[in-house]
């Protein structure tokens, strides 16, 4: 166990960082407990601490002892993130400094400003004289898997985006590698060191994905002047441009997430948000005590109610989606239009899995406001 404490603009925060890597974000009396409690394996010593630092405190022996074995107790567990299952590493942890060292360049403040503001403007410029959006659903069949294994490659540069930033500050990223989000299959970087970086910079960490990406549309613009086939290109353009607006919803464990939570400066930003929002269904009478209790800031109210907002139209958009789908495959079926059916399938079993996601998501959802009725 590591307690830390990292300089920011408006004060500090506080770290521990456990056997596994793991970091917790802890309030000031937290930190001074465990602080103590390490200098002096004492409970005696840590309460004389507390009343000495924090005059008019009311705290006893028994609490410093409990609170002190509950944060022990969490963090003594290998709590890992469990919502993406490693498949194999790509790069390990020591083998791609090169390659950090050679695109650290592009994170130098100049460079970074000219090069996102370019790529930005450029990339929304080029998609205002897009004509024909439409076509990105005429990729031929023979054509899915090239087009596939490109865009693999893309979400691979876009976790080298990642991984580059944090070096370029100091933190030296562990592995990239290839796995499952759910059902989808991802690429990831695990730069959990950069817990030690203050906010700003952590931010431009989880934003180096996303700029890569956009990076990544310059250069098929650029491309274009060359020769690279405009349809090409297009099509490139929207498959990698889709990702990089998913990347930025905030409701998904995405780098959106990641950039709303520093910006906003609460950690466990959807859990607190989900809790709140099962709370408030599960015993709407209680919300205020709730509140008061857990000291719920406006930031995280209003979080919570665009979360909510967010899955219940993601649930109405597939069920929606789902209906018309299957109407619309038995009317060209019936048509004798099997060309136009089966793309209307592809389509369908691409949002049944999706819906299989949502699915189980809306299952644990439906279990944790079981488990808050239950409870008094």
């Amino acid at each position: 166990m590591e307690l830390k404490i990292i300089p920011e603009k408006n004060g500090c925060r506080y770290l521990l960082c456990d056997a596994h890597g793991n970091y917790f974000e802890l309030s000031k009396i937290a930190y001074d407990m465990l602080a103590t409690y390490q200098q002096t394996n004492n409970f005696d010593s840590v309460l004389s601490k507390l009343k000495a630092n924090y005059p008019g405190i009311s705290i006893t022996q028994a609490a410093v002892e409990k609170s002190i074995k509950y944060i022990m107790s969490g963090i003594t567990k290998d709590t890992k993130s469990s919502y993406i299952f490693k498949i194999f590493t790509i790069v390990k942890r020591d083998k791609g400094f090169f390659l950090y060292k050679a695109l650290k360049i592009l994170y130098q403040p100049v460079v970074f400003i000219i090069m996102l503001a370019t790529a930005l403007i450029t990339s929304i410029s080029y998609y205002s004289r897009i004509q024909h959006i439409s076509s990105l659903g005429k990729i031929s069949v023979g054509h899915i898997p090239a087009y596939y294994t490109l865009f693999l490659l893309i979400l691979f540069c876009h976790e080298l985006g990642h991984a580059a930033a944090a070096f370029n500050y100091g933190v030296r990223p562990k592995d990239i590698g290839f796995g499952f989000y759910f059902i989808f299959p991802v690429f990831f970087t695990n730069v959990t060191n950069i817990w030690e970086l203050n906010t700003l910079k952590r931010i431009i960490v989880n934003i180096g994905g996303i700029y890569f990406q956009l990076l990544i549309n310059l250069l098929l613009i650029t491309l274009t002047w060359f020769g690279l086939s405009p349809a090409i290109v297009q099509k490139l353009f929207m498959i990698n441009s889709i990702s990089i607006i998913i990347c930025l919803v905030p409701f998904l464990r995405y780098d959106g997430y990641w950039i709303v939570s520093d910006l906003c400066g609460i950690p466990n930003l959807k859990k607190k948000a989900s809790a709140l929002v099962v709370y408030l269904i599960a015993k709407p009478k209680q919300v205020k005590k709730y509140f008061l209790q857990n000291k719920i800031s406006v930031t995280l109210t209003i979080y919570a109610a665009l979360y909510a907002a967010f899955w219940a139209a993601l649930y109405l958009y597939l069920g929606h989606f789902i209906i018309t789908s299957v109407r619309s495959i038995s009317q060209h079926f019936l048509l004798h239009n099997p060309y136009k059916a089966t793309f209307i399938v592809e389509r369908f079993l691409v949002l049944i899995l999706i819906s299989i996601t949502v699915t189980l998501a809306f299952c644990r959802f439906i279990k944790s406001i079981y488990y808050y009725a239950k409870t008094k």
